[in-house]
């Protein structure tokens, strides 16, 4: 299978990052939030029963320490495979343009430096 659309590429990519960094900052929003209102500790905590708070504590925990890691982990198996690709098949295939069209533009402006081998310059594949 080969991966056709290195601009979809990219811009998935940029998708996956922003919602890595939005799992990042609601863990960082709930411990905050935790930090200064709920927990006994709390700077300016809110008026809640201890049953109440003990449970919202707890919540908070498996959701910052479980929940959240695991919904992170969403796009792993499809990011590996992404880079697969990308090593595969994106990046030899741009490398090989490359060359070819330095060869191309060296054999077409410079043809006095390769006498005879602009007219019958080919590139094969190895494989």
């Amino acid at each position: 299978m080969s991966f056709q659309h290195p601009s979809l590429y990219d811009w998935l990519t940029s998708q996956v990052t922003e919602y890595h960094r939005l799992i990042d900052e609601t863990i960082r929003l709930l411990s905050t939030i935790h930090t200064s209102y709920i927990s006994p500790a709390a700077s300016r905590q809110i008026n809640l029963l201890p049953t109440h708070r003990k449970r919202l504590s707890a919540q908070v925990k498996q959701a910052s320490q479980i929940v959240l890691p695991d919904l992170d982990d969403i796009f792993s198996d499809a990011e590996k495979r992404a880079e697969e690709l990308l090593a595969s098949d994106i990046y030899p295939r741009f490398v090989k343009h490359q060359v070819t069209a330095s060869a191309t533009s060296a054999l077409a402006n410079g043809r006095e430096r390769f006498p005879g081998l602009g007219d019958c310059f080919c590139l094969t594949d190895p494989r």
